[in-house]
């Protein structure tokens, strides 16, 4: 387990993580996106802790479209592959 200081919306994070520092640093770069996002589309002042809120919502939001759209493609591939299976009978 390394241990890496990164730098979030201005504010450094010391973390401990199994991944690699290079996989680390785009996920910074991801928030930190996130984050600069969330402040663009409000036009008022911010504090730190509701745009973290905010930016964990619009994460989390886009990781269960994305489960969604993974559970579609697993279903249809289930779906292929009884048809393959089907066609070699």
């Amino acid at each position: 387990m390394a241990a890496l200081e990164i730098t979030v919306w201005g504010e450094k994070i010391r973390l401990n993580s199994d991944q690699d520092e290079d996989f680390i640093r785009r996920v910074a770069d991801y928030l930190n996106d996130k984050m600069n996002e969330v402040q663009s589309n409000d036009a008022t002042l911010l504090t730190t802790k509701i745009a973290a809120l905010r930016a964990a919502y619009m994460i989390a939001a886009e990781c269960l479209l994305m489960q969604q759209e993974v559970g579609k493609l697993e279903f249809a591939m289930e779906r292929i592959e009884e048809q393959l299976e089907s066609l070699r009978l």
